[in-house]
């Protein structure tokens, strides 16, 4: 079934990828495209249940980063302004009331292949919080980013997200705009893959058969028919919006409250991350589509979640 949703025609990718991009202007242009504005269906095509229920977004036309941003663009600003990321700091109390004291140290959420399998693998035991990962040590203690500059950064928190945004003058997306920006794309047509994901038995064998073990330096696959690349695959991105559970007009919290919920991740304030990651396979998480969306701590930064901005255009 998920083939079937997963293969459209290889006519349409390439319709959808010969409109000619409109770059934004002034000290932006080459880096931003316009995504023109339509209406969109959030849950229309809903796959899980986080993603069902229905809801009708006008969106206005805007610039999109053609690219997650990367090592080398958020070193800049960290050199500009000094900025401290959240995985470098202490999770206090009064943010994590609820924190086990041994995950109260500074660091990040890495993923880890399991070196060996001789029984059922247990839930998410290919995660761990990594005392001193960051986003210029991914890896943790003594790892740095030799060779990464043009890899997406990770271990990014919303905060960290949103500052960068607004110190470019720009913002983070919403949902609907990072939907409507990605309508059209697939992970991979008749046979040929188009953005970077998983394949094979996740999560101890990783055949990268899409040429990369992991992430992938940005702009590796097709661009999109605006001119932007990696908006499914290779790492989850942050969102403005806040979430909640699907898409239903009728949920009394979408204006209740600007923390969101999530039924996994009660004690932390979330919001939407979009488009899957390098982490996301056919037999675990079909999750490199448009219309796949998942809840994420804005303080917890982890090894397959980055960013991009969008800018107003007036």
């Amino acid at each position: 079934m998920l083939i079937k949703l997963l293969l459209p025609s290889w006519f349409l990718i390439l319709l959808v990828g010969c409109e000619r991009p409109v770059y934004a202007p002034d000290n932006d242009k080459q880096q931003m495209v316009l995504v023109r504005g339509g209406v969109i269906t959030l849950g229309e095509n809903a796959l899980y249940p986080e993603e069902r229920g229905r809801r009708t977004v006008s969106v206005e036309s805007f610039y999109m980063s053609k690219t997650e941003v990367t090592n080398r663009e958020f070193r800049e600003f960290v050199e500009a302004t000094g900025y401290v990321t959240t995985a470098e700091k202490v999770p206090s109390r009064e943010d994590y009331p609820n924190l086990p004291e041994s995950m109260r140290v500074a660091g990040a959420a890495v993923f880890n292949m399991p070196e060996s399998v001789t029984g059922p693998v247990k839930s998410m035991s290919w995660w761990r919080f990594l005392h001193g990962a960051y986003w210029a040590a991914p890896r943790g203690i003594g790892s740095d980013l030799s060779g990464l500059d043009d890899y997406p950064v990770i271990h990014i928190s919303y905060m960290d997200a949103e500052s960068y945004a607004k110190w470019k003058g720009h913002r983070l997306p919403t949902e609907a705009e990072f939907e409507l920006a990605a309508q059209g794309m697939q992970a991979f047509s008749q046979g040929r893959y188009l953005a970077n994901t998983w394949q094979g038995a996740f999560p101890y064998s990783d055949d990268a058969d899409d040429g990369f073990s992991g992430l992938a330096p940005v702009a590796q696959f097709p661009a999109n028919k605006y001119g932007i690349y990696d908006l499914l695959g290779n790492v989850w991105e942050w969102t403005s919006s806040v979430y909640y559970h699907g898409h239903s007009v009728d949920n009394p919290l979408l204006e209740a409250s600007n923390a969101g919920q999530d039924e996994t991740l009660s004690d932390a304030p979330v919001r939407v991350v979009k488009g899957g990651s390098f982490l996301c396979s056919q037999n675990y998480c079909a999750r490199f589509r448009p219309a796949a969306r998942q809840a994420q701590d804005k303080g917890l930064g982890t090894s397959h979640i980055g960013f991009r901005t969008v800018k107003d255009i007036n």
